[in-house]
């Protein structure tokens, strides 16, 4: 049976279901004006994103859904969560200047007028990031001692390298640090799902001289990556001691190897040099 249901019907409902105030109005534009319309198709759609009345449906529905036990989130509202301020075309270059993320060469310290303990280093890639330094006072700037392409002279800054010029604990904070926004170009290798695939994976790319063994009485973090909020104190964040915010970190152990080390456990020991 196909036929409509009368009974709901606008007018035999009245205005704000109270059928008895249906006489009580002069004219029928008044009734029009009791009601927000909903527009239907592709225009109707819009309209709806625009003004927020699908999320909010959505979120009032999975908070419906959540009091019967099935708190779930929408794939709608979790899609337009993720797509909002996120930097496109991370990794989908063609070539490998294209898919620069952070491009540091550390030239500042061939500019004697450069404020870099204070300003921080600039990032060469499109991004223009900057890094900052933790511990600036024990960390200088030397012309490069590395076999990496120093460039052509006049049209490239010279590379140098961030020296350590003092040994420390693993409690006390000294390194070279980024901000990492989500959805920024270097929030990659970690917490992506198949809708950013191109995020699900990077490369890693640096030097670095340790010092003689007999100065080295444990592993080195040379690299991490730290869930953190405005408000955290960055002296903690930086040290090698703190790992209760930790994503991700590589280390050079006493042995010479590398090991990489994720949150949930999991670890990569490189192969031992022959």
């Amino acid at each position: 049976d196909y036929r409509l249901d009368d009974s709901k019907n606008v007018w035999c409902k009245g205005p704000f279901n109270r059928r008895e105030d249906i006489l009580l109005l002069d004219k029928f534009e008044e009734w029009l004006g009791r009601r927000r319309p909903t527009l239907l198709g592709k225009e109707g759609a819009e309209i709806a994103a625009e003004s927020g009345e699908k999320t909010l449906a959505d979120i009032l529905s999975a908070a419906a859904r959540g009091r019967d036990g099935e708190a779930t989130v929408p794939d709608a509202i979790e899609s337009n969560v993720l797509a909002e301020g996120w930097v496109r075309g991370v990794g989908e270059g063609r070539n490998e200047e294209d898919n620069l993320s952070l491009y540091l060469r550390f030239s500042e310290g061939g500019d004697e007028d450069s404020n870099w303990k204070g300003d921080g280093i600039e990032d060469l890639s499109k991004y223009r990031h900057r890094a900052y330094l933790c511990g600036a006072e024990t960390l200088e700037l030397e012309a490069t001692t590395s076999s990496a392409d120093e460039g052509e002279v006049g049209k490239v800054k010279l590379l140098h390298d961030l020296v350590f010029t003092e040994t420390c604990g693993p409690e006390v904070a000294r390194a070279l640090y980024c901000e990492v926004r989500r959805g920024g170009s270097l929030d990659v290798g970690m917490l992506h799902s198949s809708e950013h695939d191109t995020r699900q994976r990077c490369t890693l790319e640096f030097w670095y001289q340790l010092p003689k063994a007999s100065d080295v009485s444990g592993e080195i973090v040379l690299a991490r990556r730290t869930l953190a909020s405005e408000d955290d104190d960055l002296s903690k964040l930086c040290a090698a001691s703190e790992t209760d915010s930790l994503l991700w970190e590589v280390a050079a152990l006493p042995s010479g190897r590398l090991e990489f080390r994720a949150s949930g456990g999991a670890t990569l020991l490189s192969e031992p040099t022959k």
